[in-house]
């Protein structure tokens, strides 16, 4: 079954399961990078705030099921995915409740970074604070509030909502990330500090590349080598880091971030071409 086939299927099936007033909604998301993904959710009565899954993701998880008949599959998928719906209706509307009140989210404001040209169109609506060729936006982790698991990209809609500005978003991402998404530091070879080349992320391994800009992060690290330091971004969830001993050309660095970043890494997790 080709994904076309199969996104229709999909929404077909989970449509024939639901109850008066629920709907079945597919919708594009604008994902890092400029990828663009399909979005589904589910519309439960009274509840405006829902979980979005991505189609793509789902035909990914099909294609890999093996026990049944692809009808028989469809349907568990579909039934799981109403259920999952339904089940976060309740809480989703405390959440809607508490947002309405930015006193309710600002010790769990914090930020990630993403590149701010290829995310030139996503940026123009949500709140964001450029630094080099990239772009620190915030986020909120539902964790923190209703037990709920994932996090809530902010928009400038919410900010127009509360009252405030992008300034005070920065003050309060700068203090709580580091406190919510403590830092890791590693050699990238174990039991190898001589080489020189280390690992600098969150203890989460999410979005990690954010801790360059946690206040002193690579200050130990400079002092022990008594240099100053190159910074590769290894992806949106960390960045590289060695000492500048004169002998690699920032060319040279540049030309290996690039490399990497067209071979390697995953489209939607590419950080930046430069050091």
């Amino acid at each position: 079954m080709d994904y076309i086939e199969f996104r229709a299927k999909l929404v077909e099936r989970i449509t024939s399961m639901t109850t008066e007033g629920e709907e079945v909604r597919l919708s594009q998301i604008n994902k890092n990078n400029g990828i663009v993904l399909d979005g589904l959710n589910v519309r439960i009565p009274g509840c405006n705030v829902g979980p979005t899954l991505y189609v793509e993701e789902i035909k990914e998880r099909f294609d890999r099921m093996k026990s049944g008949s692809e009808e028989e599959i469809l349907s568990e998928i579909a039934k799981e995915i109403l259920g999952i719906c339904r089940e976060k209706a309740a809480a989703n509307t405390e959440l809607t409740e508490k947002l309405m009140d930015y006193g309710n989210l600002r010790d769990k404001i914090c930020f990630r970074l993403i590149n701010r040209e290829r995310n030139r169109v996503r940026l123009q609506d949500m709140p964001f604070r450029p630094v080099l060729d990239l772009a620190m936006i915030y986020y909120y982790s539902t964790d923190t509030i209703c037990g709920l698991h994932g996090t809530i990209q902010l928009k400038n809609t919410d900010l127009e909502r509360w009252g405030i500005a992008e300034s005070e978003l920065f003050r309060d991402a700068m203090h709580n990330t580091p406190l919510l998404e403590p830092l890791l530091s590693k050699p990238m070879i174990e039991d190898d500090e001589e080489f020189g080349l280390r690992i600098f992320t969150n203890q989460s391994f999410v979005n990690g590349a954010a801790v360059m800009f946690y206040e002193g992060a690579f200050s130990e690290y400079a002092e022990k080598w008594q240099r100053d330091l190159i910074i590769l971004p290894s992806s949106i969830h960390e960045v590289l880091a060695l000492p500048d001993t004169g002998l690699r050309s920032m060319q040279e660095m540049r030309n290996m971030v690039r490399e990497v970043n067209a071979t390697v890494v995953e489209d939607t997790e590419v950080l930046s071409d430069e050091v």
